[in-house]
């Protein structure tokens, strides 16, 4: 097969998916479920983000996002899983039922659990939920589809992620807060030069 041919099959699949999800997808029950459920979430995250920490709650969720985002494509590619119902057809990042949720449920875990004991407790009773009672119930409503899969797969992968993220936003705060401390180090030598001359 021609890298042409190729093209022209995904060009068709493109228009054959997109022509689905506008007759069969769009406004449906299933498709406001996943609108509600992601927007909720992600609107509490704005109302109980500490706003103290807002950069570094900014971070832990464009880190989950990315990391989430990565892993349900890779899944979904390798055919692990379906999303009968999408979002929006045009991106894959937006076709999980969770693309906002599971990264605002994170940087909450994140925000509210400073220490590692508490990280863990907190992140394993969140894997927990959502992936034995999360999960089953998006697939018994439809959204959801696994096809090579399991929920303790779910479980594993939805208890790494949190620590990774945690782990990285950390590393990144920690790295802020010296550079900050440089600085102001740097600022105040500088002022001392000048009372000097």
């Amino acid at each position: 097969m021609t890298q042409n041919e190729m093209e022209s099959m995904q060009s068709q699949l493109n228009t054959l998916n997109t022509s689905h999800w506008y007759n069969h997808e769009l406004f449906t029950s299933n498709w406001w479920i996943i609108l509600l459920f992601n927007f909720v979430l992600f609107g509490l995250l704005i109302l109980l983000a500490d706003r103290r920490r807002t950069s570094t709650i900014a971070v832990a969720f464009l880190i989950a996002l990315a990391i989430v985002g990565t892993f349900d494509e890779t899944g979904t590619y390798m055919g692990r899983w379906i999303y009968p119902y999408e979002f929006l057809p045009f991106s894959a990042r937006l076709n999980a039922v969770n693309f906002l949720a599971i990264p605002s449920i994170i940087a909450l875990v994140y925000q509210w659990f400073t220490r590692w004991s508490s990280f863990l407790l907190a992140t394993v009773i969140y894997s927990i939920l959502n992936s034995y009672i999360g999960e089953p119930i998006f697939v018994h409503l439809g959204i959801y589809k696994l096809t090579n899969w399991t929920y303790t797969g779910s479980f594993l992968v939805m208890l790494l992620i949190p620590i990774v993220v945690k782990y990285l936003t950390d590393v990144i705060s920690q790295n802020r807060a010296s550079n900050k401390n440089d600085l102001d180090l740097n600022i105040n030598w500088l002022r001392r030069k000048e009372k000097i001359h």
